[in-house]
């Protein structure tokens, strides 16, 4: 019942509904802090608190209807009085009237600005793969989490961010001795007596006793008689129902009574953990979590797992800052974000983190007449600053515009649910510059922001082309042949996509730059060499609304041609050609004579290296990712002190497969080194060449 009722709350709804069920905002913040502003979390985490505080299970749903029929009545009403909401087409958004702010002194929004609410705000934070989340934590993390809470509230807080049922919480506790059972037995027991007169109170305590066979009359011996048989977390488990009570009763009433020792909480928070991993949780989830718990060592270790796991395919970087304030930056995309001094306040201090999500553009509640210009950048500082922030970012806009400036558009999450629009005008917007290649600009608010332009011809896109990486037997050869907008789907990530085909693809050449002269005319794109010519077109509109679009072309190679052709391709829209290049491939096959990693070589590395650290660090460097890397190795042959041998082979074969043969022997010997293992590197691969025979 909680959990549909909470998929109808909106976001404009989450502090109404709040307010009405008693939560103050400073509460409802708190939780909102919790559940990193995801409005389904904090909706199923809000309801929840209130509901472990209601005395009856029936009454409190009886109750929930009450306020939601309240909040529906009074939506209708309103709705039926508004005249001035604009709905944005093809979004699920009202945008409030524009009002022009006056500028305060020393904030950054005097520029005119726009106030947007958006109904879908709950990022859809599922990944079909995985390892784009960072793949599931591993132990050594699920054990620095659980070593940083040492109180049960916390443990149970915890337990709600994670989303666990208080009926899996409550059984995982394990008493350190009776005197605490019997302390929160006691307290449920009185818990039931509130709001009953003695008749009753005597009426309740002979129907306990009955159901406890208990026949002592007297009340104190009575109770004693009874705490004497909670011998269990079990036993409390059992009570709990014969008073109307349930496991979040249990939890508020040990949480309320009793400390429990910090070696009694760790092991309840390992087990939540790994009930929430079973769930599938994800390393990226969990930094999430921790972050919002202020965990700071747990989130400098996650942060540099997630940073090193070749499947994750997003950026990220974090830094440590208090009040003092201090620079976060990925220096991989040129995106450094500066917080002055007094910007946080005094006592903060957290390992902040920036990633730049992958579907970050779908967040952003672009008008249609928009594109990106700029990453989307997400940040774990979700409160509003008391000093802005210089933000640097890189740009995809070309040389011309950058001269202009105008039509630049900056949105900013302030909230659940809502996003500040508002317009930098050059010359005049408060640490707004643009040069070649970057965009500064200042603000107050860093959940996430990026910015757009109306002028998408100014806009520079992408073109980039895939070779497979052997030749068929057929000798015919299809190139895929990649468009993309650079901040809706990266390059990095088409890469990764096309290395786990089941026949893989590498890159030609890198990306070329283009921007279209038009938004209403199609692209054509014209594919030829010195027999064929082939065209294909692709519409402006799948351009700028879709992650990529991706054309295939065949050719077919001689036996003379040894993999080797040289072909045009270009992109033109009306009379202009945008893209014009040659492009040579270059096909490995098994003729001829190859520097490559036989069978025998990959035997003899399973053979000599076996210890997990070792192995472990060689499939990371070999770009495979931690989840991938611990199903090939904990299989049924490992042991505590070596990895599984078929599953090691299984990985190096696999890893061949996706390398040209040409580049295998030196990729390897790179990667050992890169992994701490230069001397086997130099007493197997240095200096030697293998070969394929005819």
């Amino acid at each position: 019942m909680l959990l549909a009722f909470a998929s109808q709350i909106k976001a404009e709804q989450f502090f109404e509904i709040g307010k009405k069920l008693e939560f103050n905002r400073t509460e409802l913040e708190h939780i909102q802090h919790r559940t990193f502003a995801n409005r389904k979390d904090a909706n199923i985490q809000m309801l929840s608190s209130w509901k472990a505080y209601q005395p009856s299970g029936p009454e409190a749903i009886k109750a929930l209807k009450r306020v939601w029929e309240s909040i529906q009545t009074a939506s209708k009403s309103e709705k039926s009085h508004v005249v001035d909401e604009v709905s944005l087409p093809g979004k699920k958004q009202t945008i409030a009237k524009p009002r022009r702010r006056l500028p305060p002194s020393k904030r950054t929004d005097a520029d005119y600005v726009e106030i947007i609410r958006t109904t879908d705000s709950d990022q859809d934070n599922s990944v079909d793969d995985i390892n784009k989340s960072g793949g599931p934590p591993a132990s050594e993390e699920l054990y620095s989490v659980a070593r940083a809470v040492k109180s049960l509230p916390l443990a149970w807080e915890l337990g709600k961010a994670l989303c666990l049922e208080d009926d899996v919480i409550a059984p995982l506790i394990e008493p350190p001795d009776l005197t605490t059972l019997t302390k929160v037995a006691r307290q449920l027991v009185d818990n039931s007596w509130i709001g009953l007169d003695r008749k009753e109170r005597s009426d309740k305590m002979a129907e306990l006793l009955l159901e406890y066979n208990i026949q002592d009359n007297q009340t104190d011996d009575a109770l004693e008689e009874l705490n004497k048989r909670m011998c269990s977390m079990s036993d409390l488990l059992q009570l709990a129902p014969r008073l109307h009570f349930g496991a979040s009763d249990i939890m508020r009433a040990m949480c309320k009574t009793v400390t429990l020792p910090a070696y009694v909480v760790h092991p309840v928070v390992l087990h939540m953990l790994r009930e929430w991993l079973r769930r599938g949780g994800t390393r990226g989830r969990l930094l999430e979590i921790v972050q919002a718990f202020r965990f700071n060592d747990s989130v400098e270790s996650i942060a540099a797992t997630i940073k090193a796991d070749p499947g994750f395919v997003e950026f990220i970087s974090s830094s440590i800052l208090d009040h003092k304030g201090g620079v976060v930056e990925l220096r991989e995309l040129d995106i450094r974000i500066s917080i002055p001094t007094g910007a946080l306040r005094r006592g903060m201090r957290s390992v902040v983190t920036i990633r730049v999500p992958i579907e970050g553009a779908a967040w952003i509640p672009l008008r249609d007449d928009e594109v990106l210009i700029t990453p989307v950048v997400e940040c774990s500082l979700t409160q509003e600053l008391v000093e802005p922030a210089t933000v640097v970012l890189p740009h995809c806009v070309r040389p011309k515009q950058c001269m202009d400036g105008s039509g630049m558009i900056l949105y900013t999450k302030t909230g659940l649910g809502t996003f500040s629009r508002r317009r930098l005008l050059p010359n005049s917007s408060r640490g707004f510059h643009i040069t070649e290649d970057k965009v500064d600009f200042t603000t107050n608010h860093l959940q996430l922001f990026a910015l757009s332009s109306t002028n998408v011809q100014g806009v520079q896109f992408r073109c980039v082309t895939f070779q497979p990486l052997f030749m068929p037997s057929s000798r015919k050869v299809t190139l895929r042949v990649y468009v993309t907008h650079p901040y809706r789907r990266p390059i990095k990530d088409i890469e990764r996509a096309e290395k786990e085909l089941s026949k893989p693809f590498c890159l030609v050449t890198t990306a070329t730059k283009f921007s279209v002269e038009s938004t209403t005319k199609y692209l054509l794109m014209c594919f030829s060499d010195r027999f064929i010519e082939k065209q294909k077109t692709i519409s402006i509109g799948n351009l700028l609304a879709e992650e990529s679009s991706v054309l295939s072309f065949e050719l077919e190679f001689s036996s003379s041609e040894d993999g080797k052709k040289t072909f045009n391709l270009s992109i033109q829209q009306g009379t202009s050609t945008l893209v014009k290049q040659s492009i040579t491939t270059s096909i490995e096959g098994k003729q001829g004579r190859q520097h490559f990693a036989p069978d025998k070589l990959l035997e003899t590395l399973t053979n000599v290296l076996f210890t997990p650290k070792d192995v472990q660090g060689l499939g990371y460097q070999l770009g495979f990712s931690h989840s991938a890397v611990e199903k090939y190795l904990n299989r049924p042959d490992s042991t505590f002190n070596s990895v599984s041998r078929s599953g090691f082979d299984e990985m190096l074969c696999d890893w061949r497969r996706r390398v040209r043969p040409g580049d295998q022997v030196d990729r390897l010997r790179t990667a050992m080194k890169d992994a701490g293992l230069g001397y086997v590197a130099d007493v197997f691969l240095l200096g030697r060449k293998y070969q394929i025979e005819d």
